[in-house]
């Protein structure tokens, strides 16, 4: 490793270590006593004014012109918090780089292991070629279930019709 990266990952330990779940047990702590131990002598208002809000047929300052209801609140507070959740994660997953993809070609071993994950060819070495990068088809997705189901015999002897254009060679799965 570099001499940065060393430094960066000295620092963050330090930082996300002891200083850290000080720094927020203390400030939760100091917060609670502040607030006069709101968040457990208040929940049922807060309760009320959110989540059972969501129930009522009418609120007194929803004007569907001009304001959000309850639910619609809810809704964008949710979709704000997971597609923040998702981008973090996407960016975590960049800065890890390399242990993403030993993780990855891990665990497809596991699957290979268990019979669900066959790969689609094999390598000079004689391993299977997972293809990790390539876009998983709706043919690839139905084989493993098929797999996981442990109803593969069946689904090769049985000879089922089905509706669809597109399966291929994974027609006998559907």
């Amino acid at each position: 490793m570099s001499s940065a990266t060393v430094i960066l990952e000295k620092i963050s330990n330090f930082i996300w270590g002891g200083p850290n779940i000080v720094l927020l047990l203390g400030a939760g702590t100091y917060f609670t006593f502040k607030l006069k131990f709101f968040q457990f002598k208040d929940s049922p208002l807060w309760l009320k004014k959110t989540l059972l809000s969501l129930f009522k047929k009418n609120t007194h300052d929803y004007d569907p012109g001009k304001s959000l209801s309850p639910f619609q609140a809810v809704a964008t507070a949710l979709a704000a918090t997971i597609g923040t959740g998702n981008i973090a994660g996407v960016a975590g997953a960049i800065a890890i780089g390399g242990r993403v993809q030993e993780t990855t070609e891990a665990a497809a071993d596991t699957l290979y292991e268990l019979g669900l994950f066959r790969g689609t060819g094999t390598l000079p070495d004689g391993s299977p070629d997972f293809n990790l990068y390539a876009y998983a088809t709706r043919g690839e997705a139905v084989t493993m279930l098929v797999r996981l189901l442990g109803a593969e015999e069946a689904a090769l002897s049985g000879g089922y019709s089905h509706p669809f254009t597109d399966a291929g060679w994974a027609g006998s799965y559907v």
